[in-house]
């Protein structure tokens, strides 16, 4: 009987083999079948709207914005300097008024001080001369005087 046994096992092993490969590929269709592709509607595509970035453009622009800040600074500058000058200008000139006035006056008063001393001198030659005269007149008398009395 072992002989019937193993000669009936191999057609049981054949059996099980091709049901099993057959319940297999059953599944695979099966599955297949699930994963059929669905329909999906494509939604509208809005159109992107894309604007090309000039990063060069971008840079030139900032360098001429900084330029003309530049040249205001400058030109802020500039009027700033030219208004100091001038007000210094104007304080050089009033400095200048002023001390020729100054001068002026210093002149007149040396003016008026030597008028003063060149009076006070003629004056006082003046008064000499009348005292000398006098003193002559005196002497003059006091030797008539002595002589009509000798």
């Amino acid at each position: 009987m072992a002989r019937n046994s193993r000669s009936l096992g191999r057609p049981i092993r054949a059996v099980i083999l091709a049901l099993s490969i057959h319940a297999f590929f059953a599944a695979m269709f099966g599955i297949s079948l699930q994963f059929e592709p669905k329909i999906v509607q494509v939604n509208l595509i809005e159109p992107v709207h894309a604007v090309v970035i000039d990063q060069a453009a971008i840079e030139r622009e900032k360098m001429h914005k900084a330029d003309l800040q530049r040249q205001r600074e400058e030109e802020v500058r500039r009027q700033a300097e030219k208004k100091k000058a001038e007000r210094l200008e104007v304080k050089r000139q009033a400095d200048l008024k002023k001390r020729q006035e100054v001068e002026r006056k210093r002149k007149q008063e040396e003016k008026k001080k030597k008028e003063a001393e060149a009076k006070r001198k003629a004056e006082a030659k003046q008064q000499e001369e009348i005292n000398r005269k006098a003193e002559e007149k005196k002497k003059k008398e006091a030797e008539a005087k002595r002589k009509a009395e000798a």
